[in-house]
């Protein structure tokens, strides 16, 4: 399999990613870590205003239109990051913050449709299918919305975190199983799209228990088993995305 080449045109979609990842652990380490004031979170707020303006015209000069749908969608999961920080010390800007993720979600729900017709006339033959993007934007959102709901009647059910984060394991693994089903369903474009998107998402969320097991474990208190169980499985479902990919992504697709 030949090997991914990076060039100029890759070069907006890039930092556009570095910025979204940027804004998550910056909203998750202010969250964590810092005093919880409005100048805070005001400062946080504009600054998160300006990523969102930045890599939508970052991506939308992009040249490549596979990594900037990619980029797209995951701009569109998380810029801008939600802030309990500003909700709870500026309910005014607050207000004035979901306005502005509202508008973020339609510009980059935009660029997706942009990029998926731009990709359309570019391979005609092998383009992202719209179903690998449904299993992206709309089954992963909706399984995690039904999960969550069955979360509450099971801790008010039994009082045992136990069976919530073993419903929360079970969505998760259901939610990837179905992505990576599309994945031999849809080989090529599709399959990179679903993979590369995985992989993402796996490693955000890998840091992110990661970085709370040693923020955690510095301040001595006690540190839960379930980070580690949730290490481990996503570790397990990033290597079964390797696997998929390179078994389902076709060479000239690689190097599209």
């Amino acid at each position: 399999m030949a090997k991914p080449k990076f060039n100029k045109e890759q070069l907006p979609a890039i930092i556009s990613m570095l910025l979204i990842f940027g804004s998550y652990i910056a909203e998750k380490a202010f969250k964590r870590l810092a005093d919880w004031s409005s100048t805070s979170a005001l400062i946080q707020a504009f600054a998160y205003t300006a990523a969102v303006l930045a890599v939508f015209l970052l991506l939308y000069n992009s040249k490549d239109y596979f990594l900037g749908m990619l980029t797209s969608i995951l701009a569109f999961k998380i810029l801008p990051p939600e802030m309990e920080m500003l909700r709870q010390t500026a309910f005014d800007a607050s207000a004035v913050y979901f306005l502005v993720r509202k508008a973020a979600l339609a510009m980059f729900l935009y660029l997706v449709y942009y990029f998926y017709q731009k990709l359309r006339k570019q391979s005609p033959d092998d383009y992202v299918h719209v179903w690998g993007l449904a299993s992206i934007m709309l089954i992963f959102p909706y399984i995690q919305s039904v999960a969550s709901d069955f979360e509450q009647y099971a801790l008010l059910k039994t009082h045992d975190m136990m069976y919530v984060y073993a419903l929360q394991a079970i969505a998760f693994v259901i939610i990837f199983a179905i992505m990576y089903g599309f994945c031999f369903k849809f080989p090529g474009a599709t399959a990179r799209l679903i993979c590369d998107y995985a992989a993402f998402v796996l490693v955000v969320r890998i840091f992110r228990k990661a970085t709370s097991v040693l923020i955690i474990a510095h301040s001595g208190a006690h540190v839960s088993k379930s980070y580690f169980a949730w290490i481990a499985i996503c570790t397990v479902l990033l290597v079964c995305s390797a696997i998929i990919r390179k078994k389902t992504v076709l060479p000239e697709t690689v190097e599209a």
